[in-house]
């Protein structure tokens, strides 16, 4: 029960199968979302303003090529999956190249724009780390691609990006967004950070973590189960620094900030499920998305995702069932808990969002 298409348990909520702009084609009367997706891309862009989208050829700042493609995330959602076989498949691949001093995996999601301080870098040192723009008359351009999971909540990030690509840029930009089953994500996120002794579940069980939660958002009305400071309570928290598992599962509000700044036609958002295990007849995710953004598929490359085996697949957490953890505590608790996921992040809010 961990895609976006299955319950969560019996009885519990059922999220679409799909809610993507633009959709894709052979999936667009899934649940019937393809009217209201389609008013959506209208009616946000008039109520929003936000940018158009003009995609494709070269995205050079400076110099250098830049990212034209962001995986935002969410986190445990077969980002790193997607992203790693993106990688072994495409021929015009631009990635970051890690510095001496850096984490290794920051070839892949460097975490620039969700910071406050772009990490210490000046935007000439950010450009620095992916490589020379090829002439505009080379026959191959590259393709740049920055996968940080950690952009999708953060609502400052939409801006930060726009102000270091300008909008001339910023309108060519293109966003994908894998979704999953949003308490089976914060599941998976609680299980995955709790070795970590800054993860706000270190030390707690499930139960413990979702008091947390709830007594957040009854107190202060902030949708995670994080320790705050008292002077972070007004804002709820530090978005540059949020590790929660609730509150990376709170896709409706971290989607509206993205589409305060974008319109819906630059973003692909779609369950994970159709990446892991897509429908018969569907294209392939990673195939529409080479399409769609210019990177050349080598010859003969497969373009299933890689089994959870694969070294490529990321991290396989070894960690109880959602349900058999969920039976184990007060009904009355995760009722609570299941109406404020159905109101940040189920179904009907998604579409709302989508079709306002």
């Amino acid at each position: 029960s961990s895609d976006l298409s299955s319950t969560m348990q019996p009885g519990a909520m059922q999220l679409p199968l799909l809610l993507a702009v633009p959709l894709l084609a052979a999936l667009q009367t899934t649940h019937g979302l393809t009217h209201r997706a389609t008013k959506g891309n209208e009616s946000i862009a008039t109520r929003w303003g936000g940018f158009g989208s003009e995609s494709g050829g070269r995205m050079c700042i400076a110099g250098h090529v830049a990212p034209a493609l962001f995986l935002l995330g969410a986190q445990k959602s077969a980002t790193t999956n997607f992203a790693m076989s993106l990688g072994s498949i495409g021929e015009n691949l631009a990635w970051a190249t890690p510095r001496a001093a850096d984490p290794s995996f920051y070839w892949k999601e460097p975490h620039v724009f969700n910071q406050e301080d772009y990490r210490g870098l000046s935007r000439e040192q950010w450009l620095a780390y992916y490589p020379p723009c090829p002439a505009e008359d080379a026959p191959e351009q590259l393709v740049g691609v920055d996968a940080t999971p950690g952009y999708l909540p953060n609502p400052q990030a939409p801006q930060r990006i726009i102000g270091w690509y300008g909008h001339e840029k910023a309108v060519r930009l293109q966003f994908m967004i894998l979704l999953r089953n949003p308490l089976s994500r914060m599941h998976s996120s609680f299980h995955h950070q709790k070795a970590d002794p800054n993860s706000p579940g270190h030390g707690l069980t499930l139960d413990q973590y979702l008091d947390k939660v709830l007594y957040n958002q009854q107190t202060f009305g902030c949708l995670t189960g994080s320790d705050m400071a008292v002077e972070d309570r007004d804002a709820c928290k530090n978005p540059d620094a949020s590790n929660d598992p609730f509150f990376l599962s709170m896709y409706v509000p971290a989607l509206w900030q993205w589409l305060r700044y974008f319109r819906p036609n630059q973003f692909v958002i779609a369950p994970f499920r159709q990446y892991v295990t897509p429908s018969a007849g569907t294209p392939h995710l990673l195939e529409y998305m080479a399409t769609r953004t210019g990177v050349k598929i080598k010859p003969g490359s497969s373009l299933a995702a890689s089994p959870k085996s694969h070294p490529q697949a990321g991290v396989i957490g070894q960690y109880p069932e959602l349900e058999t953890e969920l039976a184990a505590i007060d009904a009355s608790k995760v009722e609570l808990i299941k109406e404020l996921v159905e109101r940040y992040a189920g179904p009907d809010a998604l579409a709302r969002l989508i079709a306002p």
